[in-house]
């Protein structure tokens, strides 16, 4: 790299260290080399020092009681904020509802979590939160009553009103032999409405389990089916779902195949005892994908849970990428969200 692409390097990391959660989401679409910067441990760094807003992973745990709780890992200030308080964000807050809370999904500071309907437990209740504001709504309980199998939410807008979206998967249907139908559903902010969509048929092969990793990019889940050479694929912007092969042949009983996040791009990674591989998604819509260079920083998650691990003594169960500010959001309709403390 010529000095010249160094210095214009160091200019944009000293523009974007400066700018909101908001617009830096705007500058990723700009070009390749700022998206590239965007994601630099540096930037994050810089950020957390000149800006109010925190970057790390919220890590799902249980307790000595098996007691479910979430915890904050910052990626650039390990002990604390940098300002003597150290894990500033949880959700102890939300043990107002005097119930267990478990967290299921978590996208550009906002959270979902899950709470238990003492009243009928085949009803799930969710609440959607922002932890560094304790700010909480409860949404309204989904149509379908079957047990959930995959839930995410996706951040659609930040700004001016905040806009997201949740889809869920249910347990399937069985009827006779037929191929198991999952019911899926979508609940939007904006309507405040939970809306059932088409059933997701699967082949016999493959079926989707409660565990199966979930990684949000550019607003659609991914997930990883039981059978791994698969990829389900969920667009909320669309509203519309797809699954896809591996980009590699079928997986050996000694690999491990798991999807990651790098660069804003969907990735998958292949290890086995010989050697590590990765590939991207270079292009969504036409289904690109492409052998990229291995590097041990690519799954941080695998890193944050070593951290968690020396501080509890215990492995997560969910480590989910986070970063957010401290500016009030409205979560629900007409500023119907509360606040705690």
């Amino acid at each position: 790299m010529s000095p010249s692409t160094d210095m214009c390097s160091d200019v944009w990391l000293e523009i974007l260290s400066r700018v909101s959660l908001t617009t830096l989401g705007v500058c990723r679409a700009v070009s390749r080399q700022w998206n590239l910067i965007s994601y630099e441990p540096a930037l994050m760094s810089l950020r957390s020092k000149r800006t109010d807003t925190l970057h790390g992973y919220m890590v799902r745990w249980y307790d000595d009681v098996h007691r479910q709780t979430a915890s904050f890992v910052s990626s650039t200030m390990p002990c604390g904020d940098g300002n003597g308080h150290v894990n500033p964000i949880s959700l102890e807050f939300l043990r107002l509802f005097g119930c267990s809370i478990d967290m299921e999904a978590a996208h550009q500071g906002i959270v979902l979590c899950h709470r238990d309907n003492q009243k009928n437990p085949r009803v799930p209740q969710y609440i959607v939160t922002k932890p560094s504001t304790k700010q909480w709504v409860v949404i309204p309980n989904p149509r379908t009553r079957n047990r959930t199998l995959v839930i995410d939410l996706v951040v659609l807008r930040s700004q001016p009103v905040l806009h997201y979206k949740i889809v869920r998967v249910s347990t399937p249907y069985h009827k006779n032999y037929a191929p198991p139908a999952y019911p899926c559903e979508v609940f939007d902010s904006e309507t405040w409405k939970w809306k059932k969509l088409g059933d997701i048929k699967l082949s016999r092969d493959y079926y989707m389990c409660h565990f199966g990793k979930k990684v949000t990019v550019s607003g659609t889940t991914c997930v990883l089916l039981s059978c791994p050479d698969r990829i389900f694929m969920f667009d909320l912007i669309k509203e519309t779902w797809i699954i896809l092969s591996l980009p590699f042949e079928k997986v050996d009983v000694d690999e491990w195949i798991d999807l990651v996040k790098v660069e804003g791009k969907l990735g998958v990674l292949r290890r086995d005892s010989a050697d590590n591989e990765l590939w991207l998604m270079k292009d969504r819509h036409n289904i690109v994908w492409c052998k990229t260079k291995y590097e041990a920083t690519v799954d941080d998650s695998q890193e944050v849970m070593m951290v968690h691990y020396r501080r509890h003594l215990t492995w997560p169960a969910a480590v989910f990428p986070f970063c957010c500010d401290f500016e009030q959001t409205n979560l629900g309709p007409h500023g119907q969200s509360r606040a705690v403390g």
